[in-house]
């Protein structure tokens, strides 16, 4: 992996959005909100089964939930420019996710 995109992205998945009983993000807008960047891999369902059938030493095995829930991800509100539907080294989607972040359109 390359080192500029693994430390690139890390403070990334660490921000949340601010809820009422949390206390202040630092970065937070004046009215509150935290600003964060957020991104959904979401590749075709398919994939997403025989990902979760062909894992050794994880617990969750249960097909049908794996359908359950990439439905609920595939039909739910998210905004298209937060999903990434590709199926990519880890290495590319790290820089695809580092350069959309850099230039805001994953920004909430």
């Amino acid at each position: 992996m390359r080192p500029w995109a693994e430390t690139a992205s890390a403070p990334v998945a660490q921000r949340i959005e601010q809820r009422p009983s949390n206390p202040p993000v630092a970065g937070s807008s004046p009215a509150g909100r935290a600003r964060y960047h957020y991104v959904v891999l979401l590749p075709d369902e398919d994939v997403c089964v025989e990902r979760v059938g062909s894992r050794t030493g994880h617990g969750f095995t249960d097909l049908d939930a794996t359908r359950h829930m990439y439905r609920e991800f595939a039909e739910s509100a998210l905004e298209e420019r937060h999903v990434m539907r590709t199926v990519a080294a880890p290495e590319d989607l790290a820089s695809s996710i580092v350069e959309r972040v850099l230039d805001g359109s994953l920004r909430r």
